[in-house]
């Protein structure tokens, strides 16, 4: 009976070898692999272009309306460094406006076209980490470096009818983040996070929500030595929130302006 017993221990340890599970060691270093992560430099700066739409509701009549804004913008930022400078040009009705925001979440800054430079709070300086780790997830650039990161075991699972691995990473203090890789490709096919954002726009006060952020990724592409998702769908406790689609990425070894990246002078 004991030889029995162990016979059925051994079989049921050998099950994840036996249907594929991989590790999420080996999850991970397939993922990196593919997207090219490992071939970033330490610290590198970067551009990606992208453009999509977003989504404004209201209830009117007692039914829900969206309001569609088609935009594109351009994100330039370091690759270890909470640094960044976000171009935006979108129409609300007929009327184009651009907005370009800088903010440092190292240093606790942010700054909206020629507005007042404006000092973070501690709940903000929190939300912006947030929201820059997220960022950095569905345009592609956190691949997600076990020396940064702890894993929990993937399991099987279901992504908009692919069949997938699920798990939850976690960094430092933040949130755990569930991510979803599609078995077929190793690549994230999901993420979804409990998430504190903020919205900025000129000429409003600093808003805060706490919300679930769901994020649908879907064909990836090359762009020189590295993979951005091609096509993705932001969620926000389960309302489409935003689509983008990333279609330019190039590091600035070479060409980069400082004073993209300089504090702004506040105003007398």
């Amino acid at each position: 009976m004991k030889r029995f017993l162990s016979i059925l221990c051994v079989a049921a340890l050998c099950c994840p070898a036996v249907n594929g599970q991989p590790a999420a060691t080996e999850l991970i270093g397939t993922f990196r692999k593919t997207i090219g992560a490992d071939r970033q430099g330490p610290s590198v700066a970067y551009k990606i272009a992208y453009r999509g739409q977003r989504y404004a509701y209201s209830l009117q009549d007692g039914k829900l309306r969206a309001d569609t804004y088609e935009f594109s913008a351009s994100l330039f930022g370091y690759s270890d460094k909470h640094l960044h400078r976000k171009e935006t040009e979108l129409k609300v009705g007929i009327v184009p406006l651009k907005i370009v925001e800088v903010m440092s979440g190292n240093s606790g800054w942010y700054q909206i076209n020629d507005g007042e430079v404006v000092p973070m709070a501690k709940d903000f300086l929190l939300g912006t980490a947030e929201r820059e780790l997220h960022v950095e997830v569905f345009l592609g650039r956190q691949a997600f470096d076990p020396k940064d990161w702890q894993f929990t075991e993937p399991r099987g699972t279901r992504v908009r009818g692919q069949d997938a691995w699920t798990l939850e990473a976690r960094a430092g203090t933040a949130a755990p983040i569930t991510l979803y890789f599609a078995k077929d490709t190793g690549l994230l096919a999901r993420m979804t996070a409990k998430a504190t954002d903020y919205t900025l726009l000129p000429g409003a006060s600093t808003k805060l929500e706490s919300f679930v952020r769901d994020l649908y990724i879907a064909e990836w592409k090359q762009f020189g030595n590295r993979m951005l998702p091609g096509r993705l769908q932001v969620f926000h406790d389960g309302v489409l929130w935003q689509q983008l689609q990333p279609i330019a990425f190039n590091y600035l070894d070479t060409v980069v302006d400082p004073k993209l990246f300089e504090p702004p002078s506040p105003k007398n």
